[in-house]
């Protein structure tokens, strides 16, 4: 019977889809890491700021959880976030695309669409800048909160202040003409 080293049979987790594979992944080290003797590692939380390692290894943990299906690794992707708003980088365009994220998940994974327009406020609020937070912003308002002219003023805020982005200036100027078009304009 031929049997796999630990390497060998961590090799077929990299086959699967980026969920299944940090979720493979995970739970194979903590089993090699039961069986040799070694401590699981849990997220370390410091007491203070956070160095750019840290807060990098933080982030994609966040965004793993993002990408995931499962709720409770979105709800953990929210706490990441918010905890490196608190010790990570303290400048107004991290902290505003950190909101933005967060809003991202409220909106996007989870449905909650109140708390999706509270961050991405308080994104607009850090970074009036965050073109990506405006549009997003009247999105939410636009198709699930129905507040056609909320929306209608949040895209055009958006677009006066400039879009880099193609992608989302072409998106904002849809959003703003059904908007418009939804109030008879």
């Amino acid at each position: 019977m031929i049997t796999k080293t630990p390497v060998q049979d961590l090799n077929h987790i990299n086959k699967l889809n980026p969920n299944q594979a940090t979720q493979g992944r995970r739970k194979k080290m903590n089993t090699l890491r039961r069986l040799f003797g070694q401590k699981q590692s849990a997220p370390k939380k410091t007491s203070g700021p956070l160095d750019t390692h840290q807060a990098e290894k933080l982030w994609q943990e966040a965004y793993d959880f993002f990408r995931s299906d499962n709720k409770k690794d979105h709800i953990k992707a929210v706490e990441i976030a918010l905890r490196l708003i608190e010790d990570g980088p303290n400048d107004a365009f991290t902290k505003s695309k950190l909101q933005c994220f967060i809003a991202d998940i409220y909106s996007q994974k989870l449905e909650e669409h109140d708390k999706a327009i509270k961050y991405y406020q308080d994104a607009l609020e850090s970074d009036p800048g965050n073109s990506l937070a405006g549009s997003n912003l009247g999105f939410v308002y636009l198709n699930y909160k129905k507040d056609y002219e909320s929306a209608a003023k949040v895209l055009q805020q958006t677009l006066d202040r400039g879009v880099s982005s193609a992608f989302v200036r072409e998106s904002t100027k849809d959003w703003l003409a059904e908007a418009k078009q939804k109030l008879g304009r």
